[in-house]
């Protein structure tokens, strides 16, 4: 076992992250299903449902300074700033997600389903790169990314431990 999940619950976590995000999420679902609540609701539903996407980092954070303290959490949110991998990971860390869209778009237009001809609608008055940018920081920190401290970096290494790579990765 590493010294970095040597002392770490998954299952305490995955619990956290659980009550964390169901905690903020249940007014909403319970709005949702017509459940009639003394206040409304519409107007906090996207704020509960964009922090409710961040209780496994919340979850992590919290256990790691159970355990480490203020210093614990330095260490584990500077664990973002490791590079510690070789460069060919990194292209292709960037580039499959594009291949596969680009396969999958021009496979929707040759089997003739209701897509868009092209990728990049000519009526875009700016150029494609410049939305690409802001769109690829908002998909990394809203779109998947706030979970990743949690999952990938406070559960995995321990779950690697005691079940194997593979079914700690599914």
């Amino acid at each position: 076992m590493t010294d970095r999940s040597q002392h770490r619950s998954p299952w305490l976590f995955f619990l956290l992250t659980y009550v964390y995000s169901w905690v903020l999420w249940m007014p909403a679902v319970l709005d949702g299903i017509g459940v009639k609540l003394p206040v409304d609701v519409t107007k906090y539903t996207i704020v509960a449902v964009l922090v409710g996407a961040f209780a496994p980092m919340l979850a992590a954070i919290t256990l790691v300074s159970r355990q480490s303290g203020w210093t614990g959490v330095k260490a584990f949110l500077g664990r973002v700033l490791e590079f510690r991998f070789k460069p060919v990971y990194l292209v292709a860390a960037l580039a499959v997600p594009v291949v596969i869209h680009l396969i999958a778009h021009y496979m929707s237009v040759a089997f003739g389903l209701d897509v868009a001809s092209t990728l990049i609608p000519a009526e875009v008055p700016v150029a494609p790169v410049i939305l690409a940018i802001p769109y690829f920081i908002l998909m990394l920190v809203v779109g998947g990314g706030q979970e990743e401290f949690g999952w990938r970096g406070y559960a995995q290494e321990p779950l690697q431990d005691r079940i194997g790579v593979i079914p700690a990765s599914a």
